[in-house]
């Protein structure tokens, strides 16, 4: 029987076939090889994976070199950016820097600023990677001085103001009040003094919303409709009492109550005046519109303040205005 008998060399490239009385498939290789060769691999992956964390966590590579401060205007920004560089300066874990794009944790960072600059009401950390972080602060607008434990600094001097804070739009207390800042002198801010003994913490709303929208606008109304100046001191017995005390420039005073609004309580007075033509101003010593239908009033005795009690002083109903008095007549 005759058949063609293929070279070795042939035989050779194809896996599975015999040369000689072994099999080979290409893929086996002695047993001593193979551990070589996982060693290796394994050598070469460790060493790899250490490449990857000494330049993540150890290397300048993730280094934040890069810090900017945008949006302060009192606040110093490189007051800011020192805050920032003690936090880095600390180790997480006890043994890898804060300073690192990883470690850096935004809302942390957020968290210690507003802590250390009370006058911030705002702050925005952001991250670029790879070395990168921009900041954003929103600061705080003083608009009241507001000082605890005293309702009569007038008697007793400058030196009777007490604890006093600025307090923001909001009502919040953030900072110690200094009277010879620019913040207050510029802004002729107006003092509000709270006769109770709540605790002075900064941080916290000490006014709330309704006394501070009434003690903000009151003083423009009077002074527009009816040509009432007043002065920048505002009285309370205690900052939830709903009332406020305040003395024009002519030494009467006025008490309201914040349950109503200034609009009404100033209209309720200019009715009041124009109805009471007989009353000279000058010999007033206070007018109270903290009742919603009735006002009461007080002259000074010889020009001079009467210090004796209330049963002196007279009431008068709550004048009506046009509207009111055509609506009853319907």
């Amino acid at each position: 029987m005759f058949w063609s008998r293929k070279s070795s060399q042939q035989l050779i490239s194809r896996p599975g076939y015999l040369i000689g009385r072994a099999k080979f498939t290409g893929a086996d290789l002695p047993d001593g090889e193979k551990k070589i060769s996982k060693a290796l691999f394994c050598v070469l992956l460790f060493l790899f994976a250490g490449v990857v964390f000494f330049v993540f966590f150890f290397s300048s590579f993730l280094k934040i070199t890069d810090i900017s401060i945008e949006g302060t205007e009192q606040i110093n920004p490189l007051a800011v950016k020192n805050a920032i560089n003690r936090n880095f300066a600390e180790k997480h874990l006890l043994i890898f820097s804060k300073n690192n794009f990883i470690f850096v944790r935004s809302e942390s960072l957020e968290e210690d600023l507003e802590r250390e600059f009370p006058k911030i009401k705002i702050v925005d950390v952001k991250k670029t990677f790879p070395d990168s972080v921009r900041v954003f602060v929103t600061e705080r607008s003083a608009v009241f001085v507001w000082c605890r434990g005293n309702s009569a600094p007038e008697i007793e001097g400058e030196s009777g103001r007490g604890d006093c804070l600025l307090v923001d739009e909001d009502g919040y207390g953030y900072a110690a009040a200094d009277f010879n800042s620019p913040e207050i002198k510029e802004n002729n801010l107006v003092e509000i003094y709270d006769g109770g003994r709540s605790e002075n913490i900064s941080g916290d709303r000490v006014i709330p919303k309704e006394f501070l929208r009434f003690a903000a606008e009151i003083g423009k109304i009077l002074e527009s409709n009816l040509q009432i100046k007043i002065k920048n001191r505002y009285f309370t017995p205690s900052r939830f009492s709903e009332e406020i005390k305040i003395q024009t420039e002519e030494g009467w005073w006025l008490y309201f109550s914040t349950q109503f609004s200034p609009d009404s309580a100033v209209k309720t007075l200019k009715l009041f005046l124009e109805k009471e033509t007989g009353v000279n101003r000058a010999e007033i010593e206070y007018i109270d519109l903290r009742m919603e239908n009735k006002i009461y009033y007080k002259i000074k005795k010889d020009g001079q303040p009467d210090d004796e009690s209330r049963n002196e002083e007279q009431s008068a109903p709550a004048p009506e205005s046009e509207t009111e008095k055509n609506k009853k007549k319907r």
